[in-house]
């Protein structure tokens, strides 16, 4: 015992001697402050929703003292699994990932790979890999969906009709919002007025489509829509045929287009989904299960807000935009 302690105390001493003490100490000091290094796998920002949500990324990122490093795809799977190969060949300590709709073999294999690899994985947006995942985040849908459903009672005259519009292809939110919707209209005592447009494959006809059913269908004056590209299809069609004030759209936004309608009055309630909250919130989870934090819960949703002509200026807010 006497030996340890006299080598113990030699040693001391030579650091403080020859300086080595603080060096250790730094070294010490630095290994405990070692910066987080994180990859977003996300969808491009070059729309206000994914603007909105890169802005809570970079946010957090900065707020956090994280190494973030930024991949962005455009609306193509194969784009999206290579940059994900890419973020896990640099050995990221975690991934904050937002897939497409669509299952892949291919993604779920480099999710796996990744998890083995001992890389933690963040999953945004979607439902497809949400088992293989550390935390998952998303949008409240079926909150969401109900909200809508509930301004359609409250501005519904009895025997009109209500529209709900279908496109040609639906991703799997879009059915989970409309099974929603339909849930709600009926516990209300609504579905019976409930028809359906169903859109052609051809972008080039919705319109016209739409302008045949509402010219032939004179007692509808709700039309809902269960995602942002058929509300502002929706929007334009009434408005480009006169019948704002007279037709209702109920919607979502992800644009300034459609809160201007909202505005202006084509559009009566849109959901707006807190982007930049999403942002930001998913990279702190991200940060916390690479730093070994107990989560209350895997999975966490996001609050949206319903929007009308009287809080429109909440929804620019929410977007960063600006009204003219």
């Amino acid at each position: 015992m006497k030996s340890k302690a006299t080598v113990t105390f030699i040693a001391i001493a030579l650091c403080v001697a020859f300086g080595w003490l603080p060096i250790l100490r730094a070294s010490a000091e630095s290994s405990d402050n070692k910066r987080i290094r994180m990859a977003a796998v996300l969808y491009t920002e070059n729309n206000p929703f994914w603007f909105s949500v890169w802005e809570g990324v970079r946010a957090a990122a900065a707020d956090l003292r994280i190494d973030l490093s930024e991949y962005q795809y455009a609306n193509n799977d194969l784009e999206a699994e290579n940059m994900l190969e890419t973020a896990i060949l640099a050995r990221v300590d975690v991934i904050l990932l937002r897939m497409s709709n669509e299952y892949s073999a291919r993604t779920s294999a480099l999710i796996q790979g990744a998890k083995a690899k001992g890389i933690r994985i963040a999953i945004m947006d979607t439902n497809d890999y949400a088992e293989y995942c550390d935390v998952h985040i998303s949008i409240d849908n079926q909150g969401m969906a109900s909200a809508l459903a509930d301004a359609v009672e409250r501005k519904h005259e009895p025997g009109t009709g209500i529209l709900i519009i279908k496109l040609f292809s639906s991703s799997s939110t879009t059915v989970i919002r409309q099974g929603e919707i339909e849930k709600r209209l009926a516990q209300k005592g609504l579905f019976d007025m409930v028809r359906y447009l169903h859109l052609p494959e051809s972008e080039e006809l919705w319109a016209r489509s739409m302008q045949n059913y509402l010219l032939e269908n004179e007692d509808i004056v709700s039309v809902v829509c269960t995602g942002p590209k058929a509300t502002l299809l929706a929007a334009n069609t009434i408005s480009g045929m006169g019948l704002t004030g007279r037709v209702r759209v109920f919607g979502f936004c992800e644009t300034k287009e459609a809160l201007d309608f909202t505005k202006e009055g084509t559009i009566s309630a849109l959901i707006a989904q807190k982007t930049y909250e999403m942002g930001y919130f998913s990279t702190q989870l991200a940060n916390d299960i690479v730093l070994g934090k107990t989560l209350p819960t895997k999975n966490h949703t996001i609050d949206t807000l319903l929007i009308d002509i009287h809080n429109v200026q909440e929804g620019y807010k929410m977007l960063r935009l600006f009204p003219d």
